[in-house]
Formats: C-alpha cells, sequence, structure tokens
C-alpha cells in the first residue's frame, strides 16, 4: 500500500527573492526535499510594505520564483506605524494571522505538517500557532538563530514577548537542533527537548572537480556575513602578519555587510591589495570554483550552530581551520583541520595559518572529501524529515 504524499507548509523566519545570501540553507532545504517523491513543500512568503510605499507595491506583480517548490505569496501591509498608533499588537497580529489564512485556506493543497525554520521572529512565531490551531495541524521546529540568550527577547518585540514564543516552541511535535551543539543551547534556553539532524548541503558540493588546479599562490579563504561576530577583522590582522614572512600568499574573503568598508580601508593601509580579494555574494557554481582553486577554508567566528562554508570546504577536500565556536567542534578533526580557541584568536589563526601551509601535503585530501560525503548525506537528512512529518501527522 502507498502512502500518500506529505503537504508540508515551511514558515520561515526571513526568506527574500531579492537577496542571495538571505536564508539560502532554508531554500536548498525546501528545493531538496521537495525533490523527494514522498514529499511536497510549500514555503509561506511574507512580503511587509508600508504606507510609504503603499499604491507602487499593492499593484505590483508578485515576484517570480525560480523554485521547484510551491511559493505562497503573500503582501502585508505593515500596521505598526505613528498612523495607527491606536492599533494593539495583538489586533495587529490577528489582522495578518487572518490575511495569511484567507490566502492558504482557498488553496488546493491539504497541508498535513507546518514546519517553523526559527522562531527568532516577532510575527511568525505567532503565525505559525494560529495556522496550526486553525487547521489542526501539527507543529515541527528546526532553530537556527544562537543568540536568543544575548537578545534577552528583543527578536520578538514589539508584537511578542519570551513566554509567547517559549509557548509555541513547547508546543511543537517535534524541536530540531542542526548539530549537538546548537541542540544543547537550545535545549537550555527554550527548558525542552531538541534533537539533531545536519543541516542540508546543495548537491553541487557533492560532484566531482573539474580541475585540481590550484592557485599558483597558496590560497586561503573565508566566506560569511562581513560582521563582528564572523571575525573577519582578527581574520585580516592574523594573515597580514603571516603574509610579512611569505609574501606570495592570497585570502579570498566572500561576502558582504557592514565591516566590508573597514575591511577595505585595513587591506589599503596595510599593502595588501595584492594578497587579500574581497568578492560580494557569488552563486553556488562560483563558489565551488573558488573553493577547487583554493588551498585552506577558514572559519573565524564566534558562534557556529553548524557550520555550513566548513562542510562544503569539506566536501571539496579542503581542510579547514575553525574557531571553537560550537558547531566546528563536531566538524574538525586531526584529520582534516585545526582548531583555533576563541579567547587568543589572532594568535591561534596565525598559528594554525602557518601550521597547516607548513604541513599541507600531510593532508589527505581524497580522503577529507570521501568522509565528508559518509557524514554529511542529504538522503539520510531527507529520510530522518520524512520520518518526523510522517510519525506527527499520523498521531
Amino acid at each position: 500500500m502507498n502512502m500518500k504524499k506529505l503537504n508540508i507548509l515551511v514558515i520561515p523566519a526571513w526568506f527574500d527573492h531579492e537577496k542571495n545570501s538571505s536564508g539560502i540553507f532554508i531554500h536548498e532545504f525546501c528545493e531538496l526535499l521537495n525533490q523527494d517523491k514522498r514529499i511536497g513543500i510549500s514555503v509561506l512568503y511574507l512580503h511587509f510594505f508600508s504606507f510609504r510605499k503603499l499604491f507602487p507595491f499593492w499593484f505590483k506583480k508578485p515576484p517570480i520564483n525560480d523554485t521547484n517548490y510551491n511559493v505562497i505569496y503573500v503582501k502585508i501591509f505593515n500596521l505598526k506605524s505613528k498612523l495607527f498608533f491606536f492599533l494593539t499588537n495583538q489586533f495587529i497580529l490577528k489582522q495578518y494571522a487572518n490575511k495569511v489564512l484567507n490566502k492558504i485556506k482557498p488553496s488546493n493543497i491539504k497541508f498535513d505538517v507546518i514546519h517553523i525554520q526559527s522562531v527568532c521572529n516577532n510575527v511568525t512565531p505567532y503565525l505559525a500557532e494560529q495556522i496550526s490551531d486553525n487547521l489542526k495541524l501539527p507543529l515541527v521546529l528546526t532553530e537556527h538563530y544562537t543568540s536568543f540568550k544575548e537578545a534577552k527577547g528583543g527578536v520578538f518585540k514589539p508584537y511578542l514577548t519570551e513566554e509567547n514564543v517559549f509557548k509555541v516552541v513547547k508546543s511543537a511535535s517535534v524541536r530540531v537542533g542542526v548539530s549537538d551543539f546548537a541542540s544543547e543551547l537550545f535545549q537550555n534556553y527554550f527548558d525542552c527537548k531538541f534533537q539533531k539532524i545536519y543541516n542540508i548541503i546543495n548537491n553541487d558540493f557533492f560532484t566531482p572537480k573539474d580541475s585540481n588546479l590550484k592557485n599558483s599562490n597558496f590560497t586561503f579563504i573565508s566566506i560569511g556575513k562581513l560582521d563582528q561576530r564572523k571575525g573577519f577583522l582578527e581574520l585580516l590582522i592574523a594573515f597580514e602578519k603571516l603574509n610579512k614572512k611569505n609574501n606570495n600568499l592570497k585570502l579570498v574573503i566572500i561576502g558582504e555587510g557592514d565591516l566590508k568598508d573597514v575591511m577595505k580601508s585595513y587591506i589599503q593601509q596595510h599593502d595588501l591589495t595584492n594578497n587579500v580579494f574581497i568578492y560580494n555574494w557569488m552563486k553556488k557554481n562560483e563558489i565551488i570554483e573558488q573553493l577547487d582553486m583554493s588551498h585552506v577554508l577558514i572559519s573565524a567566528s564566534e558562534m557556529e550552530t553548524f557550520g555550513l562554508t566548513i562542510v562544503e570546504a569539506l566536501l571539496r577536500g579542503l581542510p579547514v581551520i575553525a574557531t571553537k565556536s560550537g558547531g566546528p567542534l563536531e566538524l574538525i578533526n586531526k584529520n582534516n583541520g585545526l582548531l583555533v580557541e576563541l579567547q587568543s584568536k589572532e594568535i591561534g589563526l596565525y598559528s594554525a595559518m602557518l601550521n597547516l601551509m607548513t604541513n599541507y601535503q600531510t593532508y589527505n585530501f581524497d580522503q577529507i572529501k570521501s568522509d565528508a560525503i559518509k557524514k554529511f548525506n542529504n538522503q539520510k537528512v531527507i529520510d530522518e524529515y520524512f520520518k518526523i512529518y510522517s510519525t506527527v501527522s499520523y498521531s
């Protein structure tokens, strides 16, 4: 007897069709799960607009989403403004929920499960709860955000409180973190059980290399948002010190963010323009090309729930230098890289780069790749989620 296809409504904390870097891992998660014949994915895309943009936005056509999964696009007029000062937060949330429900209910899709991708938001936890109650659907949560404790409930304001969101999290049938570190972090904060399922990895990273050609200069590469938490300034300082001893080195940085201008100034001031190259966000095939031409990936982050770029590099056979920032502790070992203490990051990064560059030929690059392929199996992740969906929808 064939089991019916399960239709999953994914509610992401962020989703933006105009920014390649915004929620890209959620997009890839939905793409891959939707390719499984047992699962149908629909994503709730909330597009907020203000009074100033009312007329041009209202008549604007919905964006074209180049996805294999279904996108439920909902325009929402932002009622939180000085113009509507008399409206309560509860009233505004109810209006948003009614708008979404009126969009979902006429759909010809009968959903089986709601899957919330993070509750680090001031609207989507409430919407998920309302849809769940109204349509009698179970909730599954996968959490990615690491700074709930530090934010002290700030990510839930002005509409929600920690108490509101805790209630939603605890009502979920299954809660998932993307590493042991993440699961423990969320268990301690929300005071309820989280299990571990690794992130989905873009299938292109599993493909064979087109060429084994590396850059002629020994090349370090780092990928991520250019902000304080990702440690790019410390990386630049460590690289500049190493480059003084061996000035034919290269550092490739891919990303965008608030620190970009500061980093560019540092590069100019320290005469690194021929050694350090900062590129905007790239498509996955372009990132793969950059990884394949590089020698070592560096992750200098303060905290990582998983370490997606680390896994992507390992799948291309690159050894990795990473800070002991959570998720990387489960990814890096003596065979595939080096770990750096957070307390002495600049010195640690410098020593690790020098060490790895000096002993580069002792690493088995084919083994690094094959070990990563075995450990980070997308089909295993899909099967684990299908089992969860099946269990909660038929219980």
